[in-house]
């Protein structure tokens, strides 16, 4: 049974990341370079009951200076995760605690590799897991963008709610941003 569906009916587009938690239904979606204007990104939380809309916010990933397809944003990497009334969203080398309510900034955590792109981050209980690597190469393609090194080595976990680092480890070769996983317990 369909509750609602969102206009501009886009919310399931490849190039959106989508979590939910606390009754909220978070989506960070590019436009498709070939209907708007490619170097848009909005995050938007909607009501997972209504559908309706609470927040949204226009991002911009890559500089002013890169006309890159999303902005830099890759649809299909984990940019976004949330843990009660915290939303998490990768900024560059860092990641950004926001208010889930109201999209408010609450802080950031510096990444493990300072300079570098986070590539990939979790939230599990009270622990916010990441994977940070060199600045991506972006590499357009057809309707879409993808990093040449979608790899990291730097892993680090921080407890979820302060931001402060509980272990950091370099590992011995690269790890592939899409064959990560964490788990509770």
């Amino acid at each position: 049974l369909t509750q609602w569906w969102g206009m501009p009916r886009a919310e399931g587009f490849w190039g959106t990341a989508m979590i939910a938690g606390n009754g909220r239904l978070f989506t960070m979606r590019a436009n498709r370079p070939d209907r708007q204007p490619a170097e848009q990104v909005f995050l938007t939380a909607r009501s997972l009951t209504s559908g309706i809309v609470l927040w949204q916010q226009r991002l911009r990933q890559a500089p002013e200076t890169e006309k890159v397809s999303h902005g830099g944003y890759l649809p299909g990497r984990s940019c976004l995760a949330v843990s009660g009334d915290v939303l998490y969203r990768i900024d560059r080398d860092g990641v950004l605690r926001l208010n889930a309510e109201t999209g408010a900034e609450l802080g950031r955590v510096a990444g493990p590799q300072p300079g570098g792109q986070v590539k990939w981050m979790a939230c599990a209980g009270e622990w916010l897991a990441v994977l940070a690597g060199e600045t991506d190469v972006i590499q357009p393609i057809e309707c879409q963008t993808v990093a040449a090194n979608p790899w990291g080595r730097e892993l680090a976990v921080y407890e979820a709610g302060s931001g402060r680092e509980l272990w950091h480890e370099t590992a011995g070769g690269a790890v592939d941003e899409r064959f990560v996983a964490i788990r509770e317990d």
